[in-house]
């Protein structure tokens, strides 16, 4: 009996273990369907582009002195229709907002540890421009405010 008992446990562990390993079929990518942007998406003007570099526009834009008008910062740029490559110019004075609230001068953000936890919350940018105004917004996956309902930025 426990011959037995032994012996298909055995035999049962080598038919899983090598069934473990074997593929039955390949996988066709052209008929995998894709849900999600693999790439992360900067909105200009209403307009979407696929952005590589958003972590580090995100970085760089909030340690440098957007509120000056000598501010100037480039973005490389991808279209996802025609997979065309180009740059992008932002100059001059800038307002900048997180979850609509205008961040200012003397922003927390600044700071490496602060700034990383807002990068892993920022789900969009919106780059729009209108009667000589540039705004960029940094559009997070929470809305921080404080306690009395003002900007805690």
């Amino acid at each position: 009996m426990l011959i037995r008992l032994t012996t298909s446990t055995t035999l049962l562990y080598f038919l899983t273990l090598s069934s473990c390993f074997a593929q039955e079929m390949k996988i066709d990518l052209r008929e995998v369907e894709v849900t999600e942007n693999a790439l992360p998406v900067i909105e200009i003007n209403t307009k979407d582009y696929s952005f590589r570099d958003r972590d580090y526009f995100v970085r760089l834009l909030l340690k440098s002195r957007f509120w000056q008008n000598n501010f100037q910062l480039k973005i490389a740029l991808e279209s996802f229709h025609n997979d065309r490559i180009f740059t992008y110019e932002v100059s001059g004075r800038t307002k900048v907002f997180i979850d609509d609230l205008e961040i200012k001068k003397k922003h927390p953000y600044k700071r490496k540890k602060v700034n990383r936890v807002l990068i892993d919350k920022v789900d969009k940018i919106r780059i729009t421009e209108s009667d000589g105004l540039r705004k960029i917004e940094l559009i997070t996956n929470d809305k921080p405010t404080s306690t009395k309902g003002e900007s805690c930025y």
